[in-house]
């Protein structure tokens, strides 16, 4: 099952969507995969400390093409060719936590990379179909363009515009800062588009003694999905800008005391994920912690 987080345009969704990955992954024991649609170095992959990609040569029918040799790149190359399957896509993979967590690095060509312009959307679906079949949960990542309000995955105009990918078949997740400029928006875009009708809301540095709390915006918008606040942690800004957000993660996720004050960042970020197992049907196997199912939540 793919779930996506999506933004209006700050690229917190990134943030985010590692994170939970990174607590899917060693709290609870499922096999996922990050995949990165924009441009390598950023977004979802950021707070990675991965070793920089090398470019292979590959012969094509018209010209030598430098490929990564890991990433979206190489697997959409790979998918355009109908040669991508269950059993190699590890191979163009990057183990961030072997046998837990895998990414995808993001794209470092230009334009489609070789893949024909006609073919990267049917490229993409196949290749999160064979993710699908290899991962228990695939997690990438998307921004909203507030100037034209269209889905777009890179943010230097070299773009898969995919907005209708199968999304009736992923678990959409939008996140939200604390500000009723962002509620405003996100109300009346799901009134106005049906694709803004997400799973859930996620309000991203979440300050449970804000006026504006969980409970409150409920009441004024009527959100019909469940709405989860993230909290804002100094260690965990600091080890992202260092790269340095799965060592955060093994140092304090799996401390059997961390993450049980309320208004912490690892107590929302267990709290969501839990939230998100259960969409998809999958057992949270908790490790090393009691659960914590207990935020608020919509009809």
């Amino acid at each position: 099952m793919r779930i996506v987080f999506s933004d209006s345009g700050n690229g917190i969704s990134g943030e985010l969507a590692a994170a939970v990955g990174l607590s899917i992954a060693l709290k609870f024991q499922h096999q996922v995969l990050l995949v990165n649609e924009q441009c390598a170095e950023s977004g979802i992959e950021y707070g990675f400390n991965i070793p920089k990609m090398l470019l292979v040569e590959q012969a094509t029918s018209q010209a030598a093409l430098q490929l990564p040799e890991h990433g979206v790149d190489s697997l959409l190359r790979l998918s355009s060719n109908q040669k991508l399957n269950n059993h190699n896509i590890t191979d163009y993979t990057y183990p961030v936590i072997p046998g837990r967590l895998d990414l995808a690095s993001g794209r470092i060509l230009p334009h489609q990379g070789g893949v024909p312009s006609g073919m990267l959307k049917s490229s993409m679906k196949s290749l999160y179909t064979v993710a699908e079949g290899v991962y228990d949960i695939v997690i990438r990542n998307q921004s909203v363009c507030n100037k034209c309000s269209s889905l777009i995955m890179c943010p230097c105009s070299q773009s898969l515009i995919i907005n209708d990918i199968d999304r009736e078949n992923e678990i959409n997740i939008m996140i939200l800062e604390q500000k009723r400029s962002d509620f405003e928006q996100a109300y009346r875009r799901s009134l106005e588009d049906h694709r803004m009708n997400y799973n859930a809301i996620v309000i991203a540095n979440y300050d449970n003694n804000s006026k504006w709390s969980i409970n409150n915006i409920r009441r004024k918008y009527d959100f019909k999905v469940p709405v989860y606040g993230v909290a804002s942690d100094t260690e965990f800004k600091d080890a992202w800008n260092d790269k340095d957000i799965v060592r955060f993660f093994r140092r304090n996720l799996l401390l059997s005391n961390h993450g049980r004050k309320r208004d912490s960042l690892l107590f929302g970020l267990l709290e969501l994920s839990e939230a998100l197992l259960s969409m998809i049907g999958q057992t949270p196997n908790l490790t090393n912690r009691d659960s914590c199912s207990s935020g608020v939540k919509g009809a």
